[in-house]
């Protein structure tokens, strides 16, 4: 039998990692009211792991765009999408969708993505990330919990605050 190697293996990684993994980090993210206060969370604390991407929210946008630069190149931002956008569906349910994903590059399996991730894949675009319609952005999370919530984040805090030099090179996020 030929051997044939899988397609979007860094896609199919993401969908394999389990929520916890990375524990302060996801569960600040988790115990967040909403889809946007969970991913303000993610680029407020992502300095908690060696994480390549820098993600910038455009919300003045309709749809809304959460967008990637990664230092490492595409399959990195394949990676850190399919990652955060598998997290976010598992924590808000069926009704989350998002509205696209965009690549600068090709990837190898475009419909194979775009099954895994539940949306339209964009290849050859200006810009990587996802966007998100304003109700997907506004649903709210099921483990959502103010007040675990806040203990996490303070934890957070101190453990970001520990970093050296991090508080000049990246600045908190409110």
């Amino acid at each position: 039998l030929q051997r044939r190697p899988m397609k979007n293996p860094l896609v199919k990684l993401a969908a394999a990692v389990p929520i916890g993994s990375f524990p302060l980090l996801d569960y600040v993210i988790v115990t967040s009211e909403t889809v946007g206060a969970s991913v303000r969370q993610l680029i407020r604390y992502l300095g908690l792991v060696d994480n390549p991407h820098v993600i910038a929210i455009h919300e003045s946008e309709d749809p809304i765009r959460v967008a990637f630069e990664s230092r490492d190149g595409p399959q990195t931002d394949e990676f850190g999408i399919a990652l955060t956008l598998l997290r976010i569906r598992e924590e808000a349910g069926e009704r989350f969708r998002a509205s696209y994903v965009s690549f600068r590059h090709m990837p190898e399996d475009p419909a194979d993505m775009e099954e895994a991730l539940g949306c339209p894949v964009r290849a050859g675009t200006a810009w990587a990330g996802f966007a998100l319609s304003r109700s997907c952005w506004d649903l709210p999370l099921r483990r959502r919990d103010p007040i675990l919530a806040n203990l996490l984040r303070q934890q957070a805090d101190e453990a970001i605050a520990r970093l050296p030099g991090f508080s000049q090179l990246h600045p908190l996020v409110p």
